[in-house]
């Protein structure tokens, strides 16, 4: 299995830089081209487009990811409210160790990109992740999220953190990996002292419900103290 490691960034890429990795005790260097697209916007949302071609040794890669977050705020609903959705897509490769590399690998993974369950890392994968926001006030806030995921690429497999398979990639051919059904509270309850809350219910399908997989649950209580 091919992993592509890339750099990235939330708002940025640094691109047509040679990459110096190192592998089996020594140390390839690869160029590869990144390109970074924003477009217009509805409402607020990030830059959406990654792309990354070039060999890493006799290996041509070519990966991409594409990440959005639109929505539209109601002011003059109670508590600002927010209907927004997310849309996904990044590419995986192959399980047969040979022909292109194709699994995009952020550089700096954020593990609770998707919920606070932490059980996916954003490789191989697409989705559809509405979501509303409720902020009765400044230092208060609830969400209700339903994060649908399939993977990009059938020949590849589920990723958990830090970025390990977690079932070979031709177990089966179905795309579909679950839902994730997610709430969560956020709350500053002194100027110093964050209290954030989360339940997230997963539900599998497809993909991992085929080879095994269950549905779980993870709730979580976070007590932040800043100095």
């Amino acid at each position: 299995m091919h992993v592509l490691f890339a750099v990235d960034g939330h708002n940025h890429c640094v691109g047509n830089a040679p990459i110096a990795v190192r592998l089996n005790g020594g140390v390839n260097v690869f160029q590869w081209e990144s390109k970074s697209v924003i477009p217009r916007r509805l409402g607020t949302g990030d830059p959406v487009d990654y792309n990354v071609v070039g060999y890493f040794g006799d290996w041509p890669i070519s990966a991409f990811a594409l990440f959005s977050d639109t929505g539209y705020t109601i002011a003059s609903a109670w508590g600002d409210t927010r209907l927004a959705m997310k849309a996904d897509v990044v590419s995986g490769g192959n399980s047969r160790g040979t022909g292109t590399l194709g699994t995009f690998y952020p550089s700096l993974l954020k593990n609770n990109y998707f919920n606070e369950a932490n059980i996916q890392t954003p490789m191989n994968y697409m989705n559809i992740y509405p979501y509303i926001q409720i902020q009765p006030r400044r230092d208060l806030a609830f969400m209700a999220r339903v994060d649908v995921l399939w993977r990009q690429n059938i020949h590849d497999s589920f990723y958990q953190p830090p970025g390990v398979p977690l079932i070979p990639g031709n177990a089966n051919t179905k795309r579909l990996l679950g839902e994730a059904l997610n709430l969560q509270s956020e709350s500053q309850a002194a100027p110093n002292l964050d209290v954030n809350a989360a339940v997230v219910r997963f539900l599998a399908q497809g993909f991992l419900q085929a080879a095994g997989g269950h549905d779980i649950t993870r709730t979580g209580l976070w007590v932040i103290f800043n100095f």
